[in-house]
């Protein structure tokens, strides 16, 4: 009698338990569907607000370009430059240098603003450190061609523009000593 009445509750809770077995299965697998779902969404909501951030840096790098680039001071320098007039050359630096000093303070996001010529000599180089510009001396500009980010900007064509990646301050090299963008 013991073997009938333990083999039907068997039976019983076999065929009860598969059923809930079942549903149970299916309910998780719905809720880790559902909670896979809901954190694809949350990743492509935080990657379109870090692209629209990112959108929005370039624009402001690109608005920045065109804003000192028509400075009148920075117009005149390179207009003095093919002349080979120094005494004009010299004139505009430090004009130039203010206008650049005045922009870093503004921006606040740039350490060093250069003007090269197509050659890669620098004509000028302003570094700005937060607080106050400081000119490099005319002796000192260093040849930047065959710098590599050279080579990109000179392949540029007119009304181009290239944001290069940022050159992180290194104590350890020699040259530049980056900390931020670098116009």
């Amino acid at each position: 009698m013991n073997s009938i009445k333990f083999k039907i509750i068997f039976w019983f809770v076999l065929i009860g338990s598969v059923p809930a077995i079942g549903i149970g299965a299916y309910a998780i697998k719905q809720q880790s569907e559902a909670l896979e779902q809901e954190a694809i969404q949350n990743q492509q909501k935080l990657l379109s607000q870090k692209l629209l951030e990112v959108n929005t840096f370039l624009q402001d790098i690109r608005f920045d370009l065109k804003e000192i680039s028509r400075r009148f001071t920075l117009q005149n320098l390179i207009e003095a430059i093919p002349t080979q007039d120094e005494e004009e050359v010299e004139f505009w630096l430090e004009p130039v240098q203010e206008d650049f000093s005045r922009f870093a303070k503004i921006r606040q996001r740039y350490n060093v603003i250069q003007l090269a010529r197509i050659d890669g000599q620098e004509i000028i180089h302003v570094n700005f450190d937060g607080k106050e510009s400081k000119l490099v001396d005319s002796q000192d500009l260093p040849s930047i061609n065959g710098e590599s980010f050279f080579e990109t900007i000179r392949a540029l064509g007119e009304g181009q523009y290239a944001v290069l990646p940022l050159m992180a301050f290194d104590t350890k090299v020699s040259k530049g000593n980056f900390r931020g963008p670098v116009i």
